[in-house]
């Protein structure tokens, strides 16, 4: 037998006081006065956040139980948002790719710990990661703007604390590679 899907809660009327009311997961808000812009606007806000939360409720529920969210965690959940997100004809873009690129060095050196573990200097080091790589100025930059996209991804879907954005404040790769690598190396300018 098929599932039912749970219903979307309904605007009710209060009839004793005259005032909108709508009952979500066993609680009771009230709206304000029924019929006013107001209710509707407030009811509208509230069904939108339920919707979302509806969704994000069992992932929640597993990563409460597993402690902190990790880098790993956040990737994987991001990792499925990019799939659905950059499709064309039914196929996935080449968009798909290069945040596999991009998220490789943060994986790779910062996918057990904690999400409140990665700030600006571990972004840092990932950009080193990719210029150590061999990747281009350009891409490096690009790739630094998908890390960075990816945890204001999370800090919406409350997946990162919103005190990890000092991530994003980090700037774009813009010095010479011999002042990071040292005159060694290929790309070094004199």
């Amino acid at each position: 037998m098929p599932k039912s899907r749970p219903r979307t809660p309904k605007y009710r009327h209060y009839k004793p006081k005259n005032l909108a009311v709508v009952r979500i997961a066993g609680h009771d808000h009230y709206l304000g006065k029924h019929g006013s812009p107001l209710s509707y606007e407030l009811y509208d806000r509230l069904i939108a956040e339920w919707l979302v939360g509806r969704h994000q409720a069992q992932a929640a529920k597993c990563s409460a139980a597993a402690g902190p969210t990790t880098v790993n965690t956040l990737m994987l959940a991001f990792a499925r948002h990019v799939k659905k997100r950059y499709v064309k004809n039914g196929q996935p873009t080449s968009e798909v790719r290069s945040f596999q690129t991009a998220l490789r060095p943060v994986r790779q050196l910062y996918g057990s710990q904690s999400v409140t573990g990665f700030g600006p200097l571990a972004l840092v080091a990932c950009r080193l990661k990719l210029i150590e790589a061999g990747i281009c100025r350009k891409r490096i930059n690009q790739h630094v703007g998908r890390i960075r996209q990816m945890f204001k991804w999370g800090v919406s879907r409350e997946m990162v604390p919103e005190t990890n954005g000092t991530v994003v404040i980090v700037t774009y790769f813009r010095c010479s590679i011999s002042a990071i690598l040292g005159g060694g190396h290929p790309w070094a300018v004199a």
